[in-house]
């Protein structure tokens, strides 16, 4: 260097330090989604890099990665810290917006709506049309928080323009669902219910599972809000039968509290009690605020409906749960409420004991009918179950069991209960007799055959499990022929072996689907039967089917498939597979034939 001279001052960092700052930038983005809670060493490094190397862009995005990871982590106010540091070094633009957006984020999650809509309008002045999409959702959530609709209905609509221009469906579905509830809460039922059916529309075109299920959700909600509570469970059990398939806890809390709710108008407590006590359950599991608002809701439920004991104790765990310190009057306020619940209860109780004696006479005459009807049903079973039942393979433990359900109900004097158990009992029966003695049947009378039994099962069980029948519009079930009683011993099967032993906080779900399929190694058209059920499984899956030395049910109904599907291979005419967590998934197989017209493939 010649003397006098003086090196040139850096200003920037050089194109091998760029690179260096833009590798460092990328391996801190991935690390923030995939391990946040390890990324604090990368940030800090990356920010002595940025400042070593003089770039005030990387050093202002190194304080907004901290503030980043702060929010994830739940710290709003550090978070809003850190973006500020970011915010005042940056001339970045497109920095600038991510900044003030993830500002509005942090004050949206803290609850200071007024300072998260300050944000997000900075953000849309910057000029940077970046993620403008998200900030125009935010912002509509926020108005709908502040209960200002008709501003969230507008940010809404603006931010589904966007996501439509850019065929975003899932996004633009959600948001016109959005929309739909809140037309709901303002009482345009005729405007929500064209942007709801609009998104069940599309959303089924593009098998959008959850924006199915979120469109019949809305749709229950919409029903409900018009008084139409029939309806308004229909849209709700397709809803929960979908979501329970899907696994989706977040929504499944939602439609088992409104169904709980559908039900309480509908007069069925019974089933009311269960959603209730379903969605408390996915509630504790969601957050603190919902759990709350569900336990104020089943308190309330069992005190307007006379159980008093467990209002009681539900008022004592809201109490406890909610954090609140109890001094004397707490407590007065708790032993009162105890005294009065308890007293009611009591005074109910003799009540009904009052009612009883009255009508003693009339129940010991009904009694008397009903053991002669009893007599008289017993003894038709038993001709039934010496011939015809023998050969449909029909389980004679399950007659058994219910002539002592029958029997137990009339002792209880529970009369009512005991007239529709008989009634489906009988049905079965005639089903059974009539279809037993033919070699072939509809599956129109073989579907008939298994909803009568599991409704038998659901009445004998206490409602403990829930079952739905899908099939294919393109299938004629009357056209379709199969051997009498293959299906019921797979129902059968579930209900005793997989829902028997299921916990009893665990409700059962059985799904039986039905559908036109080919058989692809032998190219033959068939019908394919899914029965899909979340109960305890099979221990020994592999070998259950390959079994010769037992004649289950399942084996029998694998060897009568075998002779009627003459195209098909044994082994695969009925299949199983696990279902996870827990469950099973048996798939029949039924070769097209008989009345319906079958061109070759």
């Amino acid at each position: 260097m010649k003397e006098g001279l003086k090196p040139k001052k850096k200003t920037g960092p050089t194109e091998e330090e760029l690179e260096e700052l833009r590798e460092s930038n990328y391996n801190i983005q991935k690390l923030l989604f995939a391990e946040p809670s390890g990324v604090i060493k990368d940030i800090k490094r990356y920010r002595e890099m940025a400042r070593s190397y003089m770039s005030k862009t990387h050093f202002a995005e190194s304080y907004y990665f901290t503030g980043y990871l702060y929010s994830i982590l739940g710290s709003n106010e550090k978070a809003v810290f850190y973006f500020n540091r970011a915010k005042k070094i940056t001339h970045d633009n497109n920095l600038l917006h991510r900044i003030y957006v993830s500002i509005g984020v942090s004050y949206r999650q803290s609850g200071e709506y007024t300072k998260a809509i300050q944000s997000y309008t900075s953000a849309l002045n910057t000029g940077s049309n970046e993620h403008s999409d998200a900030v125009y959702n935010n912002m509509a959530v926020i108005y709908y928080h502040l209960k200002e609709h008709d501003l969230a209905i507008l940010y809404f609509s603006k931010a589904f323009e966007i996501y439509n221009l850019r065929d975003d469906l899932t996004n633009s579905l959600g948001i016109l669902n959005n929309i739909g509830k809140i037309l709901t809460i303002q009482k345009r039922y005729n405007e929500a219910f064209e942007k709801i059916k609009k998104a069940k529309e599309y959303a089924l075109k593009n098998n959008v599972v959850m924006q199915i299920v979120v469109s019949d959700f809305n749709l229950g909600n919409l029903y409900y809000e018009l008084g139409d509570y029939d309806q308004s469970q229909k849209m709700l059990e397709v809803a929960y039968q979908l979501c329970k398939i899907q696994q989706n806890k977040n929504q499944l809390y939602p439609i088992s509290l409104l169904m709980a709710m559908v039900l309480e108008k509908l007069e069925n407590y019974e089933m009311a009690k269960i959603y209730y006590e379903e969605s408390l359950v996915l509630a504790m599991e969601l957050s603190h605020k919902e759990y709350l608002d569900t336990l104020k809701k089943i308190h309330l439920f069992y005190e307007l409906h006379g159980d008093y004991t467990a209002a009681y104790s539900y008022l004592k765990l809201l109490k406890e749960k909610s954090k609140i310190k109890m001094g004397d009057n707490k407590v007065k306020d708790l032993l009162k409420a105890r005294f009065y619940f308890e007293n009611k209860e009591k005074e109910l109780k003799l009540e009904k004991f009052q009612k009883v004696n009255t009508i003693n006479q009339i129940l010991r005459k009904k009694e008397i009918q009903f053991q002669s009807k009893n007599y008289k049903l017993q003894k038709a079973v038993k001709d039934l179950s010496e011939g015809q039942l023998l050969r449909s393979q029909m389980n004679p433990h399950f007659i058994y069991n219910t002539l002592n359900s029958i029997s137990a109900l009339i002792k209880s004097k529970e009369n009512k209960k005991a007239n529709k158990y008989l009634l489906l009992f009988s049905k079965l029966m005639r089903n059974i007799y009539d279809l037993s003695s033919k070699e072939q049947i509809t599956l129109f009378d073989e579907l008939c055959v298994v909803k009568h039994y599991l409704e038998m099962e659901l009445l004998r069980f206490g409602n403990s499990f829930l079952f739905h029948i899908s099939i294919s519009p393109d299938i004629n079930t009357k056209q379709i022929l199969l051997p009498p009683m293959v299906l019921q011993p797979i129902a059968e099967n579930a209900v005793k072996h997989g829902f028997f032993q299921l916990d009893k906080s665990i409700r059962g779900c059985l799904s039986i689907i039905i559908t036109n399929d080919v058989y692809t190694s032998k190219k033959v058209r068939v019908i394919k039967v899914e029965f899909v059920d979340n109960g305890v499984g099979l221990q020994d899956s592999k070998s259950f089917l390959k079994t010769t030395n037992f004649e289950s049910a399942l084996w029998i109904t694998k060897r009568r498939l075998k002779y009627f599907n003459k195209s098909l291979t044994l082994e695969n005419c009925l299949t199983y597979e696990p279902v996870l967590p827990h469950g099973s998934k048996f798939v029949l197989y039924i070769q097209k034939k008989g009345r319906e017209s079958i061109p070759s493939s």
